[in-house]
């Protein structure tokens, strides 16, 4: 039995090897949502946000949202972000997008922490924009 521990332990190690690379390749590119839906819409957002493009994100924000480019210039996102849809709401032209938001560590073994955010979007010219201070974002519009 002691002959064959190292191999063991070589074969249990490289298992846990594949099985991390395989989740951090699946992880990176997600499924890409119904063009159209509110999921998508939201997930485009998040995109952008993640790939800190202020300008591409403030294009999901619904005219009378008080967030704007500036707003999304100055939010601090984690560089690493997993996202995760959990629930979606349509009623005629509003919709809630519930998701998971987990920042930290995406190693094997996680030291991140896992927030439910809910996007509220409105049907605007046939497209769902977000409304309100979506994440990242909490407080939006500076001084008053």
């Amino acid at each position: 039995m002691k002959r064959n521990a190292p191999w063991v332990l070589a074969a249990v190690v490289g298992a846990i090897v594949v099985a991390s690379l395989i989740t951090a390749v699946a992880s990176r590119h997600p499924a890409r949502l119904e063009p159209g839906s509110p999921e998508a819409a939201v997930q485009d957002y998040l995109d952008a946000v993640l790939e800190r493009d202020a300008e591409a994100a403030a294009r999901h924000l619904a005219p009378d949202s008080p967030c704007g480019v500036e707003d999304l210039d100055k939010a601090y996102v984690d560089d690493d972000v997993r996202v995760r849809l959990r629930d979606t709401d349509v009623t005629g032209g509003t919709a809630r997008v519930a998701v998971a938001i987990t920042t930290g560590s995406g190693e094997l073994i996680p030291s991140g922490w896992t927030e439910e955010h809910t996007f509220r979007l409105r049907r605007v010219d046939g497209a769902w924009l977000i409304t309100g201070s979506p994440w990242p974002l909490f407080e939006c519009g500076g001084l008053k």
